[in-house]
């Protein structure tokens, strides 16, 4: 008898805890529960070779959706999961502030799905750009992960990138190069390095048209990625008369540094020059490109 109500006992526990979520392993990203930075993964082909890319998936509504998505992309020193983690918190941040307003988010680990470091970043990524250009088939692999998701608007798809990840944005959306899919609704390019743009212009090299909108985010005292190469880029596109219709708009915050919508504790003088937190900077962006993304949408 008392073995009988120990089976019994079990038996209503694992349903009770089963019942009420508490065995995430059970769980699919295609349920329409919500959840936060659930660890997903998806495959790549580059160069002839499946490589399997690491993401954080987020999802605040419950409903059947679809909802549009949000792919985020990290800087040049990774997500610095194995550091002081503030990419990664940054990062986070908006994809609260995005999953608040009913959009899904994606972060990619580029960087660490490739077993680059942080400590090697610096040099390998930040100065000699290693990862780069592999991180436009990320983009790709990330849209083929999203399409498949039943909650998951594909017609409302966005990239939104910081610094190398925004660069990323940019070759994403070229119309005459970068990703090999046409599918991407809008870009969000916190402080890019627009000067590799202009430099292809000038040699030739870049046919000087996007595919679809993009807002540029940058600080006016950012010396890493200064201001004036995404000013002379829209410059260039407008006096173009070849130039598509699409020009980016640049949104540009006076005193602001590069890395200011990081959690920083205070201002750093890193390698590549200086990094500084702007509160007020990041809280007024997130609404403004809210607000362009919208715009669009309706």
């Amino acid at each position: 008898m008392v073995a009988l109500i120990k089976i019994i006992f079990c038996v209503v526990s694992l349903s009770f805890v089963i019942f009420f979520g508490l065995i995430p392993q059970a769980l699919s990203v295609d349920t329409e529960i919500s959840f936060e930075n659930k660890k997903v993964s998806f495959e790549i082909s580059l160069a002839g070779e499946t490589q399997l890319i690491r993401g954080y998936l987020s999802k605040r509504m419950e409903g059947e959706g679809p909802y549009p998505a949000v792919i985020l992309l990290h800087g040049c020193t990774g997500l610095d999961l194995d550091g002081y983690a503030l990419p990664w918190k940054g990062l986070a941040d908006h994809a609260r502030f995005l999953n608040k307003n009913n959009f899904i988010s994606l972060i990619i680990d580029s960087h660490g799905s490739r077993g680059i470091t942080t400590r090697a970043s610096w040099v390998d990524s930040c100065v000699y750009g290693k990862g780069y250009l592999e991180r436009t088939a990320d983009v790709d692999g990330a849209i083929k992960f999203l399409e498949k998701l039943k909650y998951v608007d594909r017609s409302k798809i966005i990239l939104l990138g910081q610094s190398q990840g925004a660069m990323v944005v940019l070759n994403a959306l070229r119309s005459d190069g970068g990703s090999q899919i046409r599918t991407v609704a809008a870009g969000i390019a916190y402080y890019p390095h627009c000067k590799y743009l202009t430099d292809m212009l000038a040699m030739q090299r870049f046919k000087n048209y996007f595919y679809s909108p993009i807002l540029i985010i940058m600080g006016s005292q950012d010396n890493i990625t200064p201001v004036r190469y995404c000013r002379k880029l829209i410059e260039v596109m407008n006096n173009n008369p070849n130039s598509s219709e699409i020009i980016p708009v640049l949104l540009e915050y006076k005193g602001a540094q590069h890395s200011f919508d990081l959690p920083l504790w205070f201002s750093s003088d890193t390698p590549i020059g200086t990094v500084a937190s702007d509160r007020k900077a990041t809280t007024d962006s997130r609404e403004r490109y809210l607000v362009f993304i919208r715009k669009l949408f309706n």
